[in-house]
């Protein structure tokens, strides 16, 4: 999983996760951006097949419940495709 500010010093966090998808190893790998920025400029994450968003300030548990979420969607996927077999 990575977690990417949006706002980074020198970079964009959408042209970081658009380079982290062209990595083979990483294609299927979930990105959550972390922002402040408003929800409806958000569609952007979306392109780039990012998993969610957490905005700022945020609470510790926002991050726990999402690694959780990613978790359980990963076992179901594995459910679903080992039943495929």
């Amino acid at each position: 999983m990575f977690l990417l500010d949006i706002q980074l010093k020198d970079y964009s966090g959408f042209e970081l996760a658009k380079e982290i998808r062209n990595i083979d190893n990483y294609k299927l790998t979930p990105i959550i951006f972390v922002t402040a920025i408003p929800t409806r400029e958000l569609m952007a994450f979306k392109e780039i097949h990012c998993y969610d968003y957490i905005v700022k300030p945020f609470k510790e548990e926002e991050i726990v419940w999402t690694k959780q979420e990613l978790y359980l969607l990963k076992k179901l996927i594995n459910i679903i495709m080992n039943s495929m077999l």
